[in-house]
């Protein structure tokens, strides 16, 4: 047995439901349960005709009428349906004169009202499968053991509506009926009709699967699966095969319109598998939703957003050590009825999150008795779903991309399942970063390891020392250099590589030379560094750029990267082993900083024509470090005349004859030191990160602004 629900879109002309009815032929031979939303627009037209009842003492059903009856003569059906659906069209009737005459649209009258359309949309599709050849028959949910509490527009589903549906639903399913359910609809002990609410269409989907252990429950939709994000905002959302229920349902409560999460109860308490699939590309494998998911996961599953959150922020010092602080602060949300969504405290501080378009005024001035408050407006919520397991590897990578965005991030926390993690930024910023953090998430089957089997062509601008350097780790790799950018050397064809050399981009585009290039690597001047991205961008090639000084640049850039859905990779230094000592430094000031004992210092020594004091190299050792430890808060790198500060980290600066940059990092205690050193002797490193980033870039379709550290990370464990 196995259940399908189709919504409102899928029912709503002739073609639509003869579309329908072949997906359910193809799937006889699994017992099908069909579960029916109402057609098209007929809630709105029902809604409309109530407040026409109440407010002009008009019973007017024409456009519901029309549309319903047009669908029946385009399907050729016969009287016996026409009959069926006739008779509700009296008691529609009979309904809005009442509300003309008592004045009554009462949430338990709206839900009388409202079921009409599935009740309709059952007869009208039984009818047609029956034309067919089909043996299906049109029931009401609460014939079928739905049975609710009596909050008539928002009904919640009684435990006895457990067994009371398998009792009622399976015996005619024995007798070879298939049954057409009216979606959404229920009736309470006193046999008023009520309605199930926001999601309550594919609840009642779920619970039919979920009450009579079925195979499975098809929940037919609009597009092609959860997605790993919102299509309109990022064109290149794909579908995700499969996710797990917490995952499913963290992405409906932060965004996500596919699937509301009460739907999911019902086979959360089974473990019902729930399939997502796409009524207008049946042949799409959809997303299965699964209690949980074995093998090998992307970091990232999905990225949702949602806009006008209001940000609470509540700040007083009896929160330090004082029980019942916060049970105060959540009594005032409900005194005046406000739900809280996201929660994120301190020692004497508590920001949450309301989604709300109520006066706040009345809540402040409770507030205020107790704590300073600030009430802030326009905020939007960034929520990042994925595996638990690389969340470290995850906040580093979204805040990095919010440090380029020039983003400000201002509350973060991470949900009670432990599956995703949301932020709060301003409204305008919002979709700006969801196509930034798009790009952020792996493909686990295209992972840097196949880069290496895969040859690359590559553009490279710039025939410098550096441009020499990477034409021939390329060769060595077996790479293909195609074409080489470079004015000076412009018409030159006794390349090593063979490459012809165009004076500029534009030149070789109109020259076809760019039409085979998988990624161009650039590593020319500052002045042209942005106009070199943008172009390439524009034409979809991938760029890995080296080139440093154009970084107040950087927030413009990447936004149009990401507008463009075009891919770079930007380090301002490429090597190999920097990058890892990186790492390793940043791993051993996380395992020092709880040894007390153990000072924390360091120094570079470098060649005396390096202009620069200190190095961007030392710079960034030392924020990567600062970020590990609790105990050190402040870089210092002037010539010190006295003792460094508890706090402090002291880095100093050489420069002297021709010697091999090197930098190091020393953690001293009166026992013993440990120093960690990297010494660059040559280029060749550089050349050969600027060729990894390359490979890593290509192998996989990447659209985004990475660095060094999203290559490493496939190359790496998570330290």
């Amino acid at each position: 047995m196995i259940v399908l629900k189709f919504g409102s879109s899928s029912l709503a002309n002739a073609g639509r439901i003869r579309n329908m009815a072949e997906i359910v032929k193809s799937q006889l031979d699994r017992k099908p349960v069909l579960v029916m939303s109402a057609m098209g627009d007929t809630r709105d037209l029902l809604l409309e005709a109530g407040e026409t009842a109440l407010r002009n003492d008009q019973v007017n059903i024409e456009k519901i009428e029309g549309f319903h009856l047009g669908i029946l003569g385009e399907m050729g059906l016969g009287d016996k349906a026409f009959s069926e659906i006739e008779t509700l069209f009296k008691e529609l009737k009979k309904l809005l004169t009442g509300i003309s005459l008592i004045g009554d649209l009462s949430g338990k009258i709206t839900a009388q009202l409202i079921s009409f359309g599935e009740r309709l949309s059952a007869r009208i599709i039984s009818s047609y499968l029956v034309s067919i050849g089909i043996n299906a028959q049109a029931m009401d949910a609460w014939d079928l053991g739905f049975l609710s509490d009596s909050n008539f527009t928002s009904a919640e589903l009684t435990e006895e509506s457990w067994k009371l549906i398998p009792a009622k639903l399976l015996a005619p399913m024995e007798n070879g009926i298939i049954p057409v359910v009216s979606a959404h609809t229920a009736k309470d002990k006193e046999g008023n009709i009520t309605n199930l609410g926001r999601g309550g269409s594919d609840l009642s989907a779920t619970m039919i699967a979920a009450c009579c252990s079925a195979e499975e429950v098809q929940l037919w939709k609009e597009v092609d699966g959860i997605l790993s994000a919102d299509p309109s905002i990022v064109r290149s959302a794909r579908p995700v095969e499969a996710v797990s229920y917490e995952v499913a349902s963290e992405l409906a409560n932060f965004g996500t319109q596919v699937l509301h999460p009460r739907a999911m109860e019902p086979c959360i308490k089974t473990g019902t598998p729930v399939l997502v699939k796409n009524f207008n590309n049946p042949d799409a494998p959809g997303t299965r939703i699964v209690p949980s998911l074995g093998g090998k996961k992307n970091p990232i599953q999905a990225i949702s957003s949602r806009k006008n959150v209001t940000l609470v922020d509540i700040v007083s010092s009896r929160m330090l050590g004082q029980h019942g602080f916060l049970a105060e602060v959540f009594s005032c949300f409900a005194r005046h009825g406000l739900s809280v969504d996201m929660v994120a405290t301190s020692e004497v501080s508590v920001s949450l999150t309301l989604e709300t378009k109520e006066d706040l005024g009345a809540l402040k001035e409770d507030l205020s008795k107790i704590a300073s408050v600030e009430i802030k407006t326009g905020k939007a919520v960034i929520t990042i779903v994925g595996d638990i397991n690389r969340f470290p590897e995850i906040l580093t990578r979204a805040f990095r991309v919010c440090e380029l965005l020039g983003v400000q991030v201002q509350m973060v926390s991470q949900g009670a399942n432990k599956v995703n993690i949301s932020f709060i930024v301003d409204n305008h910023e919002a979709t700006d970063l969801v196509k930034a953090l798009h790009g952020v998430s792996l493909k686990p089957d295209k992972t840097v390891k196949f880069a290496h089997e895969e040859k690359i062509k590559v553009v490279l601008i710039g025939y410098g020392r550096m441009g020499r350097l990477l034409e021939t780790r390329l060769m060595e790799k077996g790479h293909k250099v195609i074409t080489v950018i470079d004015p000076l050397y412009a018409g030159t064809d006794n390349l090593p590589s063979g490459a012809i050399v165009y004076a500029s981009l534009k030149d070789a585009l109109e020259s076809s030379a760019l039409k085979e290039a998988d990624v161009a690597i650039d590593f020319t001047k500052q002045e042209s560094a942005a106009e070199t991205i943008l172009f390439l961008a524009r034409e979809h090639i991938p760029v890995v750029t080296g080139t440093t000084g154009w970084e107040a640049q950087m927030p413009d850039i990447m936004r149009e990267v990401n507008n463009l859905e075009s891919s770079m990779v930007w380090s301002s230094n490429f090597s190999q082993g920097v990058n890892l000592f990186f790492r390793i430094a940043s791993h051993a000031a996380k395992l020092a900083d709880s040894f007390t004992d153990y000072e924390v210092a360091g120094v570079e020594t470098h060649h005396n024509k390096k202009a620069d004091s200190p190095s961007g190299t030392a710079k960034t050792l030392v924020e990567r470090v600062l970020s590990q430890m609790t105990r050190k808060h402040k870089a210092v790198y002037d010539m010190l005349d006295r003792p460094p500060k508890p706090d402090e980290l002291h880095y100093a600066s050489v420069r002297v004859g021709s010697v091999p940059g090197t930098h190091s990092l020393m953690f001293d205690s009166p026992a013993d030191t440990i120093e960690i050193v990297h010494t660059a002797r040559n280029r060749e490193g550089f050349a050969a990160g600027a060729v990894l980033a390359a490979e890593w870039l290509a192998a996989a379709k990447r659209t985004g602004v990475f660095t060094m550290d999203d290559v490493l990370a496939d190359l790496l464990p998570a330290l």
